[in-house]
């Protein structure tokens, strides 16, 4: 019977074979992500790494078929494991593998005491969003992105980087909503970005992560939004490329809301068109449709989403 151990340097040559056939399935986002072997010095760093946890599918005759790593997630209320990596060679498919491989994994969770499971999955891979949500895997969030064309981006007269004597301002617009934590209609996720001191600190320093404020024609604060250049330099998979991410998103809930999501939005492009970013990514919760539909209706497409197992 196949058997899910961890994997050691001698498992290098069958291990590399493996993350090919993964690799491969994200051939077709070139501008994402490196589809470039890895070296053998790559997969022993992996192997040899203390934040991330190693493991082999091994055939009867011991010979290595399939892979999974995985890392423990601490948060602020519990702990999750993090699944980085699953694959199984396309030669051994369809014969419960993925499903084994998975279930040691849930194992591991428990006697870890973690809460729950999480991996993220691209929009262009729906084999294995279906895979996944066949073995109990719930979407949670979804990544949006826009990719920037040779357009002429002008930057709307109603939005500003926000300066110290707008924190109140802030405040209001943050303490608004008394939706229960995680659901906020009129916020794109991540409470986090609702506290005095985080934006507190972000409008003092404005240098990683940049806070900005829409107001309406009396100059008064109706919405506030964070977002930052990101990096995927020297991260596996990923091209050496920069994005601009959108961490967070509020609106007063008497605001026009399409006309103040319209001027962020467009400030968010403008943004990232200045920070030489060819993408910009949206993070929201998957509950918050209405947002989904406003940004696919300007252009913005579904790229990868966090899917979650209890």
């Amino acid at each position: 019977m196949p058997n899910i151990r961890r994997a050691t340097i001698a498992d290098i040559p069958a291990i590399a074979p493996i993350f090919a056939d993964f690799q491969r399935t994200q051939s077709s986002r070139p501008d994402v992500f490196d589809t470039t072997p890895l070296t053998t010095a790559k997969i022993a760093e992996i192997i040899g790494s203390e934040d991330e946890e190693f493991y082999v599918l091994t055939s009867e005759s011991g010979e290595a078929i399939g892979l999974i790593v995985f890392s423990l997630m601490p948060y602020r209320s519990h702990s999750a494991l993090f699944l980085s990596h699953i694959c199984v060679l396309s030669a051994h498919r369809g014969q419960g593998h993925g499903k084994a491989l998975i279930e040691f994994l849930s194992s591991y969770a428990r006697e870890k005491n973690c809460t729950h499971v999480e991996l993220c999955v691209g929009h262009f891979n729906p084999t294995a969003r279906k895979f996944y949500a066949h073995l109990g895997f719930a979407e949670i969030s979804c990544v949006m992105e826009y990719i920037l064309l040779e357009e002429q981006l002008a930057k709307p007269n109603n939005v500003r980087l926000a300066t110290p004597s707008d924190l109140a301002g802030i405040l209001a617009v943050a303490t608004s909503l008394d939706a229960p934590e995680g659901e906020y209609p009129n916020a794109l996720n991540r409470p986090y970005f609702r506290k005095e001191d985080v934006l507190k600190s972000i409008i003092e320093n404005q240098k990683q992560q940049n806070a900005v404020v829409a107001t309406n024609q009396s100059g008064e604060i109706v919405a506030y939004m964070v977002i930052q250049v990101e990096e995927t330099t020297n991260v596996r998979f990923r091209v050496d490329a920069k994005y601009a991410a959108v961490c967070f998103a509020c609106l007063l809930p008497t605001a026009d809301i399409g006309k103040v999501a319209d001027a962020l939005f467009d400030y968010a492009r403008h943004y990232a068109a200045t920070g030489g970013c060819p993408r910009m990514e949206i993070d929201l919760l998957s509950s918050n449709t209405m947002a989904r539909e406003f940004l696919r209706n300007r252009g913005m497409t579904e790229c990868y989403y966090l899917m979650r197992l209890k």
